[in-house]
């Protein structure tokens, strides 16, 4: 019969039995014979065993939700219009990417805004006219007005709206955004270029007549009145055939349809008759015209030869050629024909070097094939929109291209007429926010893992510190599950590593100097970096202060110069350089993610290997490591990265191969000063009590572990699940409570709600937060509100007790 495999409750059950029987022997922890030496190994061992295979199902459940992440992550944030939820007062809740870019925000700074700041004011009457037929009708909205970006760039939006209850019935309103000002632009175009088409008709001097395709005159223009004698309602409805006399009607008729199927408008010479019998010769250009109510033909008689007004109409299109911005040229058979100045400054060649030659010689090979086949589509029509390629211009530079072709005649033969705009300013932004966007969708996956790995870390810690107090100090185990504590602490220095990358850390940030903190750290750093490797400091003297956590920035510094490090195996040299820095509108418009102002910049520098552009393009990114296997985890630049961003700076990197690397870290200035920091002695303390502490925690292998460890440590224990039990219990409790230690994030209530309840039930109560999470009831934007006592899971048994007592005696200094 197959073995039943061991389940988490199989192994607690043979822990509690293994508890029993310790339990049984003396309080003095008296030797246990080798049979039950023996039982308590293999208990041990199908501990470690359960362990791994928690592990592995971690691991295939990080997999799982990267698989998700990467189907379903951006379908809400990269959707093509933009996505907001409001309240019945307006206020923004919810918005996704699409809807920060829109409006030229970040999205934290989009939510609690009233959505009228982004309405322009004479457009604010439309938006509250159909927000009161929202609600009152609940029937969808549709409507367009005029939005203002963060910049004062207005633009027009078409507005969808629908209504929504919340979880409390409160009513919402689910809003889609789309930017349709170029489509507002197109269609006052297209009534312009409509107007001036009918005065260009209407006041031409060339005749012009208009027929739809049963060859009914629709309209026709007065230099066609004045050439024929007809008035307009003689002549609006009647067949086209009327024009020409019977004998040569059917010629001219046919003459007419085969020209103007064409692609291109042809001249045909027929007779005409007039309204008094006589008839004229005239030069009749026609060709298919596409209107709304249909396909229509149009005709242009031209009377005579004076081509003046043609000759000024060419030489203003040769001055608009010439100064265009954009490259235009003209090629046949696949050689070049014409260019303009506009192609020359973007390619680098001159002229007299492009003509003649081959078109494709710029297009990188790897292009070519596809430059070719595109251009085929669109010149068929099969392919409207612009495409992108690269091109090596006469420096051998590559830059990207947009290009856009059209079929067109140059010295009466077939040609392409082609133009492209130089976008590679643009890639080179597109391809900087893509990968932000990668990067945050990498963090938000690594802070949600790391979130629930860090309650069961807190308690394998819980458990490993209870058996390590009930076991002998010359136990065999004691070995054993010393490995399982020091396997756990690098457990939770690896889940830390990707809360910082996902900037999910609680943060206490504080007025510093980076000098003080770089000579601080020099002798760590110079103990770090080896007797092969110099480091040198170039401090600047009158350094501005920044606004950020010492932990993180003596994280951020360790991390780079242990990288450096790295890149050095030979030893060599190694640069920390501070210096004040403004970072002007130039550098921030090819930088989408900065913004203009003063920073302090920290430079790390090292003359070691270098990195190549494709190592550069992922050098974040976490379990990136060009290290070899089992030499590291790859989450050291992932973490500076996300303590970068998170105390509000930016990081560049600049490395050459052989060359050597430069990280900058560039923080944002203040105007405080330093505080005086004063030296703190440790307190002796006590970590035993015999106060009554209510425990509140929803997991409940962790709930256990704390109770387990409070009574052994004196207290007396209250377990609750969730925020209503918690209460009820102290209700009921015929004594004081001294002490509520509480998960902060709990379903029915969170421990700030709870708290303030029980402070009415019972007023000297004291209170710890414990949490995994950065932004809940105690924390705003990953900062840790004043006067409020915190331990981050996971955390020790020693650290809980410690922080426990600390509290209880009134000592306010944090352990």
């Amino acid at each position: 019969m197959k073995k039943k495999d061991t389940t988490v409750s199989d192994f607690e059950g043979m822990r509690l039995r293994a508890e029993g029987r310790l339990k049984s022997r003396t309080a003095y922890f008296a030797e246990p014979s080798p049979e039950e030496a023996q039982a308590l190994i293999h208990e041990l061992q199908v501990h470690q065993i359960e362990l791994e295979m928690q592990n592995e199902h971690l691991r295939q459940t990080q997999a799982e939700l990267e698989a998700a992440l990467a189907k379903y992550s951006d379908f809400y944030d990269f959707a093509p219009v933009a996505y907001l939820t409001l309240d019945e007062r307006g206020l923004i809740l919810e918005a996704n990417l699409t809807a920060a870019t829109m409006l030229g925000v970040e999205r934290s700074g989009l939510l609690q805004r009233l959505v009228t700041n982004y309405i322009v004011r004479e457009d604010r009457t439309i938006y509250f006219r159909h927000r009161q037929g929202l609600f009152e009708t609940q029937g969808p909205q549709h409507y367009e007005l005029r939005m203002v970006r963060k910049n004062g760039a207005p633009f027009w939006a078409q507005i969808a709206t629908v209504g929504a209850l919340d979880s409390n019935k409160a009513q919402l309103c689910k809003a889609t955004i789309s930017d349709i000002t170029e489509r507002r632009q197109n269609e006052e175009n297209l009534r312009q270029t409509r107007d001036y088409l009918d005065k260009l008709i209407s006041h031409a001097n060339a005749p012009m007549i208009v027929w739809d395709p049963e060859s009914k005159i629709t309209r026709f223009n007065r230099a066609f009145e004045n050439l024929t004698g007809y008035a307009t309602q003689e002549v609006i409805g009647r067949k086209l055939e009327m024009l020409f006399p019977e004998a040569s009607r059917k010629e001219s008729l046919s003459k007419i349809a085969r020209t103007s199927g064409g692609e291109y408008w042809e001249s045909v010479e027929i007779p005409i008759l007039l309204k008094d019998s006589n008839t004229r010769i005239v030069l009749w250009n026609s060709a298919n015209m596409h209107a709304e109510d249909g396909t229509t033909l149009v005709a242009t008689i031209a009377q005579g030869q004076d081509i003046t007004e043609r000759k000024r109409a060419e030489e203003a299109f040769q001055v608009l050629v010439n100064k265009a911005p954009m490259g235009i040229f003209i090629e046949q058979d696949g050689k070049f024909q014409l260019v303009n100045p506009g192609f020359e400054i973007a390619t680098g060649y001159t002229a007299q070097e492009l003509l003649g030659h081959d078109s494709l010689k710029l297009v990188s090979p790897d292009y070519r094939k596809m430059v070719r086949e595109n251009a085929l589509h669109m010149l068929k029509g099969e392919l409207d929109l612009p495409y992108e390629f690269p091109i090596t211009n006469k420096s051998g530079e590559t830059r990207w291209v947009m290009e856009k072709l059209t079929a067109t005649e140059y010295q009466g033969k077939r040609a392409t007429l082609g133009y492209f705009l130089d976008v590679t300013e643009h890639k080179s932004l597109e391809d900087q926010f893509l990968q932000a966007q990668k990067m945050e969708a990498v963090g938000r996956l690594a802070g949600g893992v790391a979130h629930d790995f860090n309650n069961l870390l807190s308690v394998i810690f819980g458990y490993s510190d209870l058996m390590n107090q009930a076991l002998h100090q010359h136990d065999p185990l004691a070995r054993y599950l010393a490995e399982i504590i020091k396997a756990s602490d690098r457990a939770t220095a690896l889940t830390r590593q990707l809360l910082a990358f996902s900037r999910k850390t609680i943060m206490a940030p504080q007025i510093l100097n980076l000098n003080d903190q770089l000579v601080g750290t020099e002798k760590m750093l110079a103990r770090l970096i080896g007797a092969d490797i110099e480091i040198r400091m170039i401090l600047e003297p009158a350094l501005g202060a920044v606004h950020a956590d010492p932990g993180h920035v003596e994280q951020i510094v360790m991390n780079l110069v242990v990288n450096a490090r790295d890149a050095m195996p030979k030893g060599g040299e190694l640069t920390l350089e501070t210096v004040n820095v403004y970072l002007d509108e130039d550098y921030a418009r090819k930088r989408t993610y900065v913004t203009p102002g003063h920073y302090v910049m920290l430079a790390v520098t090292d003359n070691g290997q270098g990195m190549d552009a494709a190592t550069l393009g992922r050098i974040f990114e976490p379990f990136f490591t060009t290290k070899d296997l089992g030499r590291g985890t790859g989450l050291g630049l992932s973490t500076v990265y996300g303590l970068v961003k998170q105390n509000g700076g930016y990081i560049e990197v600049y490395s050459e191969v052989g060359h050597g690397t430069t990280f900058k870290v560039y923080l944002p200035q203040v105007q405080e000063a330093v505080p005086a920091v004063s030296e703190a002695k440790p307190l002796a303390i006590d970590f035993h009590g015999s106060e009554t502490i209510l425990v509140v925690e929803d997991e409940d292998m962790l709930r256990e572990s704390i109770c387990r460890s409070l009574k052994i440590y004196g207290y007396t224990v209250l377990a609750a699940r969730h925020g209503g039990e918690a209460v009820l219990l102290c209700e009921r409790h015929p004594g004081p409570i001294h002490f509520l230690l509480t998960d902060v994030v709990m379903p029915q209530m969170n421990g700030r709600d709870l708290a303030d309840r029980l402070t009415s039930l019972q007023p000297d109560i004291k209170v710890l937060y414990m949490s995994g999470y950065t932004e809940n009831a105690i924390v705003r934007h990953g900062v840790l509100e004043a006067n409020i006592f915190f331990i981050q899971k996971p955390f020790r048994t020693n650290k809980l007790m410690e922080k426990i007592r600390y509290i209880l005696t009134e000592r306010l200094r944090q352990p």
